[in-house]
């Protein structure tokens, strides 16, 4: 019987063996498992531990901090997804490997799609521990969100994937002078989307920046729960619209960054 699988399914193929690769990267290689690990269980740790502080020391801080140690780890699922797919790209450009996969008939997006499905996965291998240990530790349990939780965390991986393919353009047109910059990329949100405080305390003129931005109604939907007790799928719809428009057009950039460099035959030449 002949096996037409490779015919009837040449698109899940591909995929699958991308995600392989990647994970028999994690799988043979400590540093990368503890790299993806490492900074989301320093965060929990040190801002767990200020979140005691505050909570023993100040009086009526308790809201307070516990709405701010909800913003860390929520904005840890942006800062995580954001990196995980840089990181699925950059270890093709490290082993000079980008140019082999695109000799085969794997169209950019297809490859994109690959990276998004490994990032999430990084993101729950890193999460899940923290996750645990902000409830084992620090009586922090995020799920208890409830439903929202999940929307949360998925809005959020969406906006780390945009700045994340933004950046990629910028290193397919730039080469890795300008790597530096992609690993910053979700913290140039951090001061504008109110992870830590309302973003009524900005400037007006900033207020108005930060009101286009998704992960703004999160972590204000995160703080509507947590201090008011008050579940708001308004806001959760409303970055939902504005992800559903800014990651098309974070792909869109990363497309055509992408076909022009190969146009200039720059996938081996100009990645240094």
């Amino acid at each position: 019987m002949i096996d037409n699988t490779h015919a009837l399914f040449p698109m899940a193929r591909r995929l699958y063996g991308l995600i392989v690769r990647h994970l028999f990267l994690l799988r043979s290689s400590w540093p990368r498992i503890a790299e993806i690990l490492y900074w989301p269980t320093i965060n929990i740790v040190i801002w767990g531990f200020l979140n005691l502080y505050l909570s023993q020391q100040l009086s009526g801080a308790g809201l307070i901090a516990t709405s701010l140690f909800g913003g860390v780890l929520l904005m840890e699922f942006m800062t995580r997804s954001q990196t995980g797919l840089l990181v699925s790209f950059l270890e093709e450009v490290w082993s000079r490997n980008l140019g082999n996969l695109f000799v085969t008939p794997m169209p950019p997006l297809e490859y994109a799609l690959a990276m998004i499905v490994m990032s999430l996965l990084r993101v729950v291998f890193a999460m899940v521990p923290c996750l645990i240990m902000a409830y084992v530790f620090f009586d922090f349990w995020v799920p208890a969100l409830g439903w929202s939780f999940l929307g949360f965390a998925l809005s959020l991986a969406m906006t780390g994937w945009t700045m994340c393919f933004l950046m990629l353009a910028l290193i397919l047109r730039h080469g890795l002078a300008v790597e530096w910059f992609a690993w910053m990329a979700s913290f140039l949100l951090c001061p504008l989307v109110g992870a830590y405080y309302p973003v009524t305390i900005l400037p007006e003129w900033l207020q108005y920046i930060s009101r286009l931005l998704p992960p703004t109604y999160i972590f204000e939907g995160m703080r509507s729960i947590l201090m008011e007790h008050v579940v708001r799928p308004d806001l959760l719809l409303i970055s939902f619209a504005l992800n559903l428009v800014f990651l098309p057009l974070g792909l869109w950039v990363f497309h055509r960054a992408f076909e022009k460099t190969r146009q200039e035959s720059g996938l081996l030449q100009t990645l240094e």
